[in-house]
């Protein structure tokens, strides 16, 4: 990712940056800090610098310290804002500036978590409100991570041990396949899918929470998500299935 303080992007050969990416996708970290990553390998991360290249801007200059150009190396490593929340991390100097060679696999992932939250932590800085502890950024920045691969152990052990075979719905009806999930103190998210007799996704959504009140109360949340979305499009004719038992029982 950052090798000697350069960025390694779309300026490097297309062999580099094509194995460069195959290992960030090749990461256990969710999607949305894959995408983020290749934000950054590709070097349209929307900070000042790329923006200019694309945009006439008047100011390039540091929307926090105000001192050099936003460049992605200055908003992820180099601004102050960025450097309290590296201090605070488990990832030395000589790390952060040679992470993509130097770190296994496992450590590359918590690299660019890290990164992401520098990300997080700049736009709330601009755009809400600043953090009022960065030191426990990088530390969250991890959790969040670690809990993301027990998730996707967990999931695997589940596939083995309770297989699960999905079923159509009769000719003539749409299945409501919905699900939730907890990131522990990052809250809840909940999920649908409205599926035709062909196996064909036809609608979905999600939605986050800041809270996790139980498996129970999120997945009947979930549920009526999923029915109001549903209603919305015209969908009357629904087979609604879930993996709660307790809220299927009731």
């Amino acid at each position: 990712m950052i090798i000697n303080g350069k960025r390694l992007t779309h300026g490097g050969s297309s062999k580099g940056c094509s194995k460069l990416w195959r290992s960030v996708w090749s990461l256990e970290i969710p999607p949305r800090i894959k995408l983020f990553a290749w934000r950054i390998c590709r070097g349209v991360l929307p900070c000042g610098g790329n923006i200019a290249k694309r945009l006439t801007l008047s100011d390039m200059r540091c929307s926090i310290c105000g001192f050099v150009e936003e460049s992605d190396i200055h908003a992820l490593l180099e601004c102050s804002l960025a450097a309290q929340i590296w201090e605070s991390s488990c990832f030395d100097q000589d790390y952060v500036e040679a992470a993509g060679k130097r770190l296994e696999a496992e450590a590359f992932g918590d690299f660019v978590a890290v990164l992401w939250e520098c990300w997080n932590a700049r736009n709330r800085f601009i755009f809400r409100s600043p953090d009022q502890n960065l030191a426990v950024l990088s530390d969250r920045a991890i959790s969040f991570i670690k809990a993301y691969r027990e998730f996707l152990v967990k999931e695997e052990i589940q596939k083995v041990t309770h297989p699960c075979t999905w079923h159509p719905p009769p000719m003539g009806m749409l299945k409501l396949n919905v699900d939730t999930g907890s990131m522990r103190t990052a809250g809840g998210s909940w999920g649908f899918v409205v599926l035709n007799g062909e196996g064909d996704i036809v609608l979905a959504g999600c939605k986050q929470s800041s809270r996790f009140l139980g498996s129970e109360i999120e997945e009947a949340k979930a549920c009526l998500f999923g029915l109001q979305c549903a209603k919305e499009a015209d969908f009357d004719n629904l087979i609604i299935e879930g993996d709660c038992l307790p809220l299927i029982q009731n």
